[in-house]
């Protein structure tokens, strides 16, 4: 067995998002001065901003999703207020209001981000997914590749080969995908080694439990100085948080023998007594209204992969090996007989595979100017795997003894603090600490 371990360095990437809006008067001329208010209706965080001379207002540091209201405090004129208000990653989403006469009979003109005119700018050629679109997308392995794979530009394997423990690939633009990075929450998840044809932290699963995602992105070829080491694609990820209101959820998926067919192009073969099962849970909420918040999941993984190799008369899908079942026990008996005294195993049909994944963030709004985010996830995985020297691409037979447990075990903390000065002036401060068994 092999032990490597390592702490590896981060690469900033872009985790929040930026609403910018252009507010002018009715005659057209800009309206400089103004007060905008973007409120977060999942936690009830606040961020005043005022427009500058051009009328232009940004509000940063803003979390993926929403919904978010913008209140505009028109002054002389009718105040305004936007619902309704998503926020993705990976870009600034601008908007255009022209503010109205005040009329006594208003209070307050209302419209819905729906029926305005909204327009991502991104850093480079990118595709976003919400939280909507990842919920709607249909996920049969439960990872990211599923969502991300409806970019033109996005390449992804078949599948992996179970026997080897190996992932599908991502290929961006046609490169390899070890030469894309993953991040969550600003925080490589790649292959630190260099081991995995998936790029991936995560040998055969997912880092985090997939329901942990609030957002994705995948970026091309950013130009912001957050970014860095890689040149297929970035895949972002970032993570849901908790918030004034308390929210649960589980799922449980089931398979075993009985439920799975045993014909391989009309041939029948014997796929021996298994179960699947894939099972999670995620629960957030307030710990004090308005200013602290959790959020916990966890997600569980007990499958296995059919052995397709084995005894020309065994029932396996691939059976051309030289040796019959009557054969391998006559080795085994004399293998494990006085002469050598070798124990050699039995015959493997199934190829058991585990993960457990667990997440937990905390949010600290401070004031309407300052927050934190604190999160922790660890994974541990294995797979049982056919021994790189056993032959079974010539058509060799191999005993258990030579199947061996392939995974990782890692874990990742990371704390931010996000903070706005001035109008003009906004600052991110990170730190993240990663451990990696492979």
């Amino acid at each position: 067995m092999t032990l490597a371990a390592m702490s590896t360095n981060v690469t900033a990437q872009e985790i929040t998002s930026t609403l910018q809006g252009t507010i002018s008067q009715p005659d057209g001329q800009p309206a400089a001065g103004v007060e905008v208010t973007i409120t977060d209706t999942r936690d009830g965080s606040r961020h005043s901003v005022r427009s500058n001379d051009r009328g232009v207002a940004s509000l940063r540091s803003l979390q993926a999703g929403g919904p978010y209201t913008v209140r505009i405090s028109g002054g002389s004129y009718e105040d305004l207020l936007i619902t309704d208000l998503y926020a993705n990653i990976s870009g600034t989403t601008t908007f255009s209001v022209t503010l109205q006469e005040a009329d006594a009979s208003i209070e307050e003109i209302v419209v819905t981000a729906a029926a305005m005119s909204m327009v991502e700018v991104a850093a480079g050629p990118s595709s976003t997914f919400t939280l909507s679109d990842i919920q709607n997308m249909p996920s049969t392995q439960r990872q990211i590749r599923d969502v991300i794979r409806i970019d033109p530009r996005v390449s992804v394997s078949a599948s992996g080969d179970p026997t080897r423990g190996s992932g599908s690939q991502i290929s961006c633009l046609g490169g390899n995908s070890r030469t894309n990075s993953f991040t969550i929450d600003g925080v490589r998840n790649g292959d630190a080694f260099g081991l995995n044809v998936g790029g991936n932290l995560a040998r055969f699963t997912f880092p985090i439990p997939f329901d942990s995602v609030a957002a994705a992105a995948v970026e091309f070829a950013p130009v912001s100085v957050e970014y860095g080491q890689f040149s297929g694609c970035n895949v972002n990820v970032v993570t849901k948080s908790g918030g004034n209101e308390f929210h649960g959820g589980g799922f449980y998926l089931f398979n075993d023998d009985s439920l799975t067919g045993d014909t391989v192009d009309g041939d029948k073969f014997d796929q021996g007594d298994f179960e699947r099962t894939n099972w999670g849970a995620e629960f957030s909420g307030p710990i004090i209204k308005d200013k602290l918040f959790f959020y916990a999941s966890y997600e569980e993984t007990d499958t296995a992969a059919i052995n397709e190799r084995g005894t020309a008369d065994g029932g396996f899908p691939i059976s051309d090996t030289v040796f019959t079942t009557a054969e391998v026990n006559q080795i085994k008996s004399i293998l494990e007989g006085a002469s050598y005294n070798r124990f050699v195993g039995d015959e493997v049909t199934n190829l058991p595979s585990v993960s457990e994944r667990f997440f937990v963030r905390f949010d600290w709004n401070i004031n309407d100017d300052h927050r934190v985010e604190f999160a922790y996830a660890s994974l541990e995985e294995s797979t049982q795997v056919v021994d790189d020297m056993d032959g079974a691409g010539r058509g060799d037979y191999t005993f258990s003894e030579n199947f061996f447990n392939r995974g990782s075990d890692s874990e990742t903390y990371s704390f931010r603090v996000f903070s706005n000065w001035t109008d003009r002036l906004s600052s991110e401060f990170r730190y993240s600490h990663q451990t990696v068994d492979d």
